[in-house]
This record gives C-alpha cells, sequence and structure tokens, in this order.
C-alpha cells in the first residue's frame, strides 16, 4: 500500500553490521552492496555454488520474475 512510502519506521539507507556484538550502523550504498557481493563471493567459495539461491514467490510480475530469473542465472551462476 503507498501508506506504506511514509511510514516514520521505514528505512530509507542501509545498515550494516561489522560484528554480533555492535549494533547496526548506517552506510553507503557503495559500501553496502560491495559488502554483499564480498559475502555472497566468500559462501560461494567456501560451500559451492549451490550455497546461493533466490526465492521467487507468486506476487511478482512476469518481468520481475524473468529478471530475478537472469540475475540468479549472471549474477550468482
Amino acid at each position: 500500500s503507498g501508506a506504506l512510502l511514509d511510514h516514520p519506521g521505514r528505512l530509507t539507507t542501509p545498515l550494516l553490521r561489522t560484528s554480533r556484538d555492535v549494533p547496526l550502523q548506517p552506510v553507503s550504498w557503495d559500501d553496502a552492496l560491495s559488502h554483499v557481493a564480498t559475502r555472497l563471493r566468500a559462501l560461494r567459495a567456501e560451500h559451492g555454488a549451490d550455497a546461493v539461491a533466490v526465492f521467487g514467490a507468486g506476487g511478482l510480475t512476469n518481468e520481475k520474475s524473468y529478471l530475478l530469473g537472469k540475475f540468479a542465472r549472471v549474477a550468482l551462476g
């Protein structure tokens, strides 16, 4: 619903935690995406390509489902 866009609890910046005992801290989008890419690479290197998956639910449009599948094949392998 459109009401979610103005909700006061809505996150508008990425949050990252450097360890379990440190609270979440705001970071730039570049830092957040770099962290995700680094972790995905590390997980694949340690556990193989099957360690990372995507889940698409019935609420996705055909276009979004296509893009999710393309992302999974191209970006995640």
